[in-house]
This record gives C-alpha cells, structure tokens and sequence, in this order.
C-alpha cells in the first residue's frame, strides 16, 4: 500500500500499523507523505523499551495535507504531523485537549510565545500557521510558583529538516551530539500500603500509595514566587491539594509532613522590586504576607514546615558544588549549568513529550547569549550570574550570583527528605521544566535511580479557554473574588465539585452553582437541627422503628461504603459531594413523610441526627465549615449548629418567645380570632427580617431556624445537584 502512494502530494491520510509493520514502514511513510511525517519514526517508540504484551498494540498516523510537492520539513504542515500510540506506554504526540496526565496537555510545539492549542506549530510565531486542534493549555494557572516556561509544556510533533528519519529505533530526539533514548522502568515503591489508588504523572496511572515508614506520608508542594498577589488560578492548587490534604489526615489518618516551599528569590521578584523602587526581601516578605493571608481565608491549613529559599543559601551553594564535582554541572562565565548530557535516557521522567517541544522550539528560533554558552540547550541553571549594574545576589566560588528557580526546589525538599520522597506536588505547568529538572539534578545528587515516588499535578482554571495568567491579565485574585461577595466555602465547594486534576473553566454562572450547592447543604442542616430540637423538647414520643427508619438506614449504610471507595479512588470529590447530596434528599424525604407531630407519625430523632452529623462529619473532613461547630441541640451548650453561633440564653429566650406564639397560635385557632392570627404571622415575619429567624408553623408544633444576624439565605429545597460538566468534573480518560 505504501508503494502505491507514489510521490504525489497527499491530501490527508490515517493508517493502521502493526509494531512490526512501524518499525521497517515509518521512513517510508516519511518520505511518500511528501515530508509531512518526517521524523516520525523517532517519535514512536515505547518508553520502556517494550510493548505491552498479550494485547494489539497499534498505531494510527494521520497526516495534514501539505501545499505542494516542495513542502519542508520545517513547515507548519510538517510540523502539524501527528501520532498516537494506541495500547502500550509510547510517547502520544499531538493529543490535543483534555487534561494534561500525559505531558501532552497542547498539541504542538511551543514557541518563545508559549502560544497553546495549535498542532504541531513551532517557533514563536509558526503555532499561527499550524493546523488548529482543540484549544488546551500550555501552563496552568494553577501552578502557583510563578510560572514554568509555557513555551516548552506543549507536545511537538516538529522535526528539524534533514533530522530524525534515518535515525534509529529506539532514539527519542537528537540535538547536536546530545540524544534523548529510551526512559528506564519506574522503580514500584516498596514499603506500607494505604489502599488509596493516586493517578501518579510518572507512571501516568493509577496505582497503590505505598508508604516509606508506616502511616506516615513525606510530601513537598511547590509554594508561589511572591512577587504579585495570588488570584484564583493558584488559590484552586491550593485549595485542592488542601482538601486531599484533610482527606489523607482525618479519613485515612495519615501523619503528613508537608513542606512548602516559597520562593522569594526570583528574577521576577527583583524586576518588581527595581520597578516598585524598593529592596526585593521588603517586596517578597510582602507579597508572602499576602498569600498567607488568603489561604487562611480560603481555609487552606498551615504546612508542617514553610521554607524560603534565603534561608536555604548555604545548603543550594553545597548542593551546587557537589554537583560541579561529580561532573553532572559546569561553570561558564560565574554561571552553573546542569548538563543534561550526562542524564542519557533519564532526563525527561514526567514530560519526555515536551522535552521534544524544548528541542523544537529552540531549532526554530535564534538562540539568546545564554543559550548560546551552554553545551545542550536542554541545560539548565543551577546558579545565576548577576549582571550588569544589577548585582542582587549571594557570593559563591563562582561569584556573585543567585540559584536557578529549579534547583532551589530541590533543595528545600531534599535537605528534609533528603534521597527519598513519597509525593511531590504542583500545578500542571510545572512538570516541564520545573518538576523534570529537580528530579534530575537530584537523582545525579544523591546518586539514585529514584527520587520521589509519586507526583500529583493540579488541573488549570481557564478564562475563555485561555489559562488564569498574570501575564495574560485575565485574572481575579482572591482579594477581588472575596470583596465581590463571594464565599470562602463558595469557592472551595467549586473545587470539590471537580476533580482536583480537571481542566475547570471559570465563569460567574458556575460559581453560583457552588454556591447554590453550599446552601443546599445549609438548608438541609437547619431543617434537621430544627426537627431534632422539636424532638428535645417532646422526649417521650415513640421510639420503635418502623419499616422506613430500617429502609433509610441501609441506604445510609450504603453510601457510607461508596463515599469511602471514592475517597480512596484518586480522592475522587464529584462523587463524594453528590453522595452527601444523595443523603440530604433521602433525609428530607423521610421527614417529608413522617411531618411533625405528637403521634406515632413523627419521625425518628436517632435516623435524622446519625445522617446530618455523619455528612456534617464529612464536610468538615473536607474543609468545607458552613456550621461553627456541630453539637447536639437536644443537649444545650455555648454554641449550637443552627448555621449561625448562637449562645445558651439566645438559645432559651427564642425557646420561650415560639412557645408564647405557639400558645397565643393555637387559642387563635380554637376562638376563630383573625386578629391574633395576624398578630402571629407579623411576629414571625419581623423576627425573620430583623433578626434572620425564620419560624415554620406544622401539625405538631412550630419548627425555628436561625440564619443569623443577616438577610437570610433563599429558601432551597428539592434542588437538583447540577449537571457535570462535559470532561471536567468526571475522571480524565487518560485513566
């Protein structure tokens, strides 16, 4: 078939290989295709070094029409060549869309721009002319460090004229002498398993967390480069990885160690300061100051340690030399480069894709003075000379200068987990370069093949379709979000209502779903609070179940069962928040069908109070604190959960003020008044405007609900919970 196609230019093209059929048939498809697939016989290989056995592994090539028969490799439709591995670990090159679990979030190579959601373009100004795929990011937001290069964090499917169709199989990229192989085989953990399955980007799967020391996680999250306020892009990261935080301590009672990291040494802080005329350490204690401050407002729970990288001076220069002496760094010109080179096949573990991106990015612009004195472009620095008139910096062997964003990283985790480390953590956009580059310099350091186990990466917040970007001014910080009436539990109710891993678009319309959510839940507080206070007050009504109170316990049961199995699927919140919700509906159902009163008809305080404290329980678990503190309101104390703080003597004066009504009510009723039965209905409607107490008349007494000293919530009842949304909320296919 392949010698059929001639040398005629062809329009477009799918085909089906067999592995034996790729291995001899790619240059030929190379060169029939009029170059449109050039270089693809390097792209498709596994990452292993084997296929997956016992199964049809195929793989499908689809071409772009070029323009002529003198198409170049170089150009966009060259560069718009895609593939996919379908069935075994191989590179997946030009996904376009969906979440970034591959390293392949964008398809195409990535300019100087870090222009995300062209196929295959590359340069900073040839992504325009590349054929369109579905929009997707290059770096989310949601990263929180103050950035890693979007220029690189897409998958290139690009090929440098004359390169990569006659080389051999099994060799990724070649840039100069340096060649990127095959990635060696992911080292299982051995230790103490916990039963939770984590999507792990490393192995791109699901698989056992499996502990170094019993019952005890090692965790190092990426803090933000302060130099700006947080927006909401960085306050989803963190909120997420807060809840799996909560979930990890108080359901599966972990002891985590968490260390963040905070880097207040930045080219981006020092440009500020210069701008702003200030000394940078005055802007960056500032800015961190004002992070601090919003995730303890967003209820993000303090990190076991908090480092800055000032502090960590002395560790990040004799990590440094260490590396010069094993011969893994170089210094050029009072700069230290990390020499990729000596990596072999092992740079690259999280996102070996963009590493292509980086390659192509860089053949198809000029190259800056400090590209030009590295031995690799895929180098990276480890310590920054200070230049020009501008001499921030630190004294070292090498002169004055400033560690590499990458390397601070490195140390600040390893001079606490030093070799090993169970999970590491981050937005999406810093798999590539930042995530890749620690592993690196850190494996070369300690000398091993391993050096964290398990890395979690958060999904992006879009606003239409691009990232929450500071460099892209469409964003809203979390100052402006709160100051806009919005909700701390508002916004992490939003969070819980998509996966942590999820690409989320941000709109108002989906805010107010959370919200609307949040006080669904509240409603559904207040009503059992006020049945079990009505049940307090009459304690010798029947207690015998009956056929509904055994009927709604199972189901109880149940969704006990299947809120722990999601919990330890991937912490898999959608499911868990519309579980609860699948409980507030049965609880209000079963009130609805046992009304209040002082026969055997009335419901039973013990199914109602088990239900709304165990989803109360869970709640709170997951951050989400609508209700003070959750007591039993048949038992008075200081404070009760009624959705508002309410002291002991509030408590009795409102006792008696609906007893007095409920007595004057019911004479009303008996005497055939009209007049009192005004009298009534104005106290209940002045109580409720003035005071946010809200009493509901029935057969058997008069329920009260305390909103609190405020315009009370909107009365929601039977609402249904909102339609996922299509590829956010659900698990990425990628699982």
């Amino acid at each position: 078939m392949l010698g059929r196609l001639g040398t005629a230019v062809v329009p477009s093209i799918t085909l089906t290989l067999t592995l034996p059929m790729l291995r001899r048939c790619a240059p030929v498809v190379a060169r029939r295709c009029d170059g449109a697939t050039a270089g693809l016989s390097n792209l498709l290989v596994p990452r292993r070094g084997k296929w997956s056995a016992g199964r049809e592994n195929r793989v499908v090539i689809r071409t772009v029409p070029g323009t002529g028969s003198n198409q170049q490799p170089g150009s966009p439709a060259t560069a718009a060549a895609t593939a996919h591995v379908q069935g075994l670990e191989g590179v997946p090159v030009g996904a376009a869309g969906g979440d970034d679990r591959a390293g392949t979030t964008a398809a195409g190579a990535a300019g100087a721009a870090g222009t995300a959601g062209a196929a295959g373009a590359a340069g900073a100004a040839g992504a325009a002319g590349a054929a369109a795929a579905a929009p997707a990011p290059a770096a989310a937001a949601g990263g929180a460090s103050g950035g890693g290069d979007p220029a690189v964090t897409a998958a290139a499917a690009a090929a440098a004229p004359g390169e990569a169709a006659n080389e051999g199989a099994g060799k990724v990229a070649t840039t100069g002498s340096r060649k990127l192989r095959v990635r060696s085989k992911y080292i299982e953990p051995t230790g103490f398993g916990t039963g939770i399955m984590v999507y792990n980007s490393l192995t791109k799967r699901k698989q056992e967390l499996v502990l170094k020391k019993r019952n005890v996680l090692t965790w190092y999250a990426c803090g933000p480069t302060v130099y700006d306020e947080a927006h909401l892009g960085h306050a989803r990261t963190y909120v997420s990885f807060d809840i799996i935080r909560r979930i990890l301590t108080h359901h599966f009672n972990l002891s985590v160690n968490q260390i963040m990291g905070i880097t207040d040494v930045d080219d981006k802080i020092l440009t500020r300061a210069r701008e702003s005329n200030i000394p940078f350490q005055q802007l960056a204690e500032h800015f961190e100051t004002e992070f601090l401050a919003d995730m303890q407002t967003l209820g993000v729970e303090f990190p076991t340690q908090l480092k800055r990288v000032s502090e960590y001076m002395d560790e990040i220069k004799t990590f440094v030399d260490a590396l010069v002496r094993k011969g893994f760094a170089y210094e050029v010109n009072g700069s230290v480069y990390f020499d990729t080179h000596r990596l072999g096949d092992q740079y690259g573990k999280l996102a070996p894709a963009a590493v292509l991106a980086e390659s192509a990015a860089i053949r198809n612009r000029q190259q800056t003075e400090i590209e030009k004195e590295k031995r690799s472009p895929h180098d990276f620095a480890l310590w920054k000379k200070a230049h020009g008139d501008h001499l921030e910096g630190w004294p070292c062997p090498w002169g004055i200068g400033r560690p590499g964003w990458h390397t601070e990283c490195a140390v600040m985790a390893s001079s606490s987990f030093g070799n090993s480390l169970d999970l590491h953590t981050g937005g999406a956009d810093l798999k590539f370069p930042h995530h890749d580059n620690e592993i690196a310099q850190t494996e070369c350091h300690y000398g091993v093949d391993q050096w964290c186990n398990y890395f979690m990466h958060s999904g992006p917040l879009l606003i239409k379709g691009q990232n929450m970007s500071k460099s892209l001014k469409n964003f809203t910080t979390v100052k402006e979000f709160l100051n806009s009436g919005m909700r701390p539990a508002q916004f992490r109710m939003f969070c819980l209502m998509y996966k942590y891993s999820a690409i989320i678009e941000y709109h108002d319309d989906r805010m107010q779903q959370a919200g609307q959510m949040e006080e669904r839940f509240s409603e559904f507080f207040l009503n059992c609070v006020a049945h079990i206070r009505f049940f307090a007050a009459h304690p010798f009504l029947p207690r015998r179940w009956g056929k509904k109170e055994f009927q709604i316990f199972k189901q109880f049961r149940n969704i006990k069962g299947d809120v722990d199995a999601a919990l330890a699927n991937d912490f898999d919140t959608p499911t868990v928040v519309r579980l609860l919700l699948d409980l507030t509906h049965l609880t209000s159902a079963y009130l609805h069908q046992t009304p209040l009163s002082k026969t055997r008809q009335s419901g039973r305080p013990e199914v109602v109070e088990s239900i709304s404290m165990y989803v109360a329980k869970q709640l709170h678990m997951l951050g989400v604190s609508m209700h003070s503190e959750w007591k039993n309101p048949s038992q008075p104390s200081d404070t009760f959960a009624s959705g508002i703080d309410i002291t002991r003597e509030e408590n009795f004066l409102i006792e008696e003020l609906v007893k007095f009504r409920w007595t004057v009510r019911k004479l009303a009723l008996d005497a055939g008044s009209g007049e009192l039965l005004a009298i009534c209905d104005d106290l209940r409607r002045e109580v409720h405007e003035k005071f946010g107490l809200r009493l509901e008349d029935t057969g058997g007494g008069t329920l009260w609900k305390f909103y609190g000293r405020k315009e009370p919530y909107e009365k929601i009842k039977h609402l249904a919970p909102p339609p996922p949304e299509s590829g956010s909320p659900d698990e990425p296919s990628a699982h």
